[in-house]
Parts: structure tokens; sequence; C-alpha cells
């Protein structure tokens, strides 16, 4: 946690994290993660805190950048929407990097598991996580926003169909009488 004042390259099989523990580090102008540099980030689920990486200028991704994420709290679903912002920028975005988990590059809009919480990742976002209490100006975000696990959707999917069929064979009964 703190402040640099310049610039910082993370070179390959180099890691940033803002802290040891939930922290905020903040950097005056960009920051570069070079293919094979790690972003550490930490979070508590129970508590809707996490780590935070600021930086007045360009965010820069080369090649591919692995996210070590760390769940410090004890291993609780996030409720559906909630934002956790890793990054806040004021500059560009700028490369052609991606950060990936577990060995696969993650897309904007690509999701991965983190124990019992499924995020999707968003490069460009202008929504400042719950973990943010003062955004750069004109500044965007990498946020990672929890969703619902696939066996939920399967859930509420047969719920809906088993709903939809008994209405169906309730009207056909009524009919019948």
């Amino acid at each position: 946690s703190g402040t640099i004042g310049g610039a910082v390259t993370v070179n390959a099989a180099g890691t940033l994290a803002p802290g040891s523990g939930i922290a905020t580090l903040t950097t005056g102008s960009a920051v570069s993660f070079s293919n094979g540099a790690t972003l550490g980030f930490q979070y508590e689920s129970n508590l809707l805190t996490a780590d935070l990486l600021r930086m007045a200028g360009t965010l820069s991704l080369s090649g591919t950048v692995p996210l070590s994420v760390a769940d410090l709290g004890p291993d609780v679903p996030v409720s559906p929407g909630t934002i956790f912002s890793m990054i806040n920028y004021g500059g560009p975005l700028a490369g052609s990097g991606l950060f990936s988990y577990g060995g696969t590059s993650l897309a904007d809009g690509d999701t991965f598991v983190v124990g019992s919480n499924t995020w999707q990742i968003a490069y460009s976002s202008t929504t400042a996580g719950v973990n943010v209490t003062s955004a750069l100006p004109s500044g965007s975000f990498v946020n990672l926003i929890s969703v619902p696990e696939p066996t939920t959707w399967a859930l509420l999917g047969s719920s809906a169909v088993i709903a939809a069929l008994l209405r169906r064979r309730g009207r056909g009964s009524l009919r019948r009488a």
C-alpha cells in the first residue's frame, strides 16, 4: 500500500500487488505489465472489501498477465452483480495483452471461478466497484463482476419450465371440467 510517484513497469516473473492484506496502491503515472508479469489481487467476500491499484496514467498490458486472486475471508457467495474494481486508471488502456487466470486468457466479458464465486472481467468499465472510495476523474476501471454460477441459471431455467408446464396443465384441467 502507499504511493509511487512515477511510472511502474512489472517485468516477466514480477508481481505487483497493492499490499499485504486489503490495500490501495496509487501511482502518479502509467503502469505497464509485461508478458508473464502478475497482478496480485485480494478481496474479502464476507466484508465486500478488496485491493485497488490506482494510476493516473495509461494501463498497458503486453502478452498474458496472470492474475493471482485470493479471498482472504471465509469463502461465501457474493451477491450477483457485486463489483470489485481491481484497477482504476486515468489514461487509456494500451497494448493487446490480456489478464489470465489458471492458465486461461480472459477476454473482456469472460468468466472464471474463485472458491464459491464466479467472476466476469470488464477491462474498460466506467462503474466503480464497492471497494472504491475515491475514483480518478474521468477514469476507467478493470472490474470483476460477480455472476451466478451456471448451475444457478440451470436451476432457475428448470424451475421456470416446470412452472409453465404446471400452469398449462392446470388450464387444461379447467377446460375439461
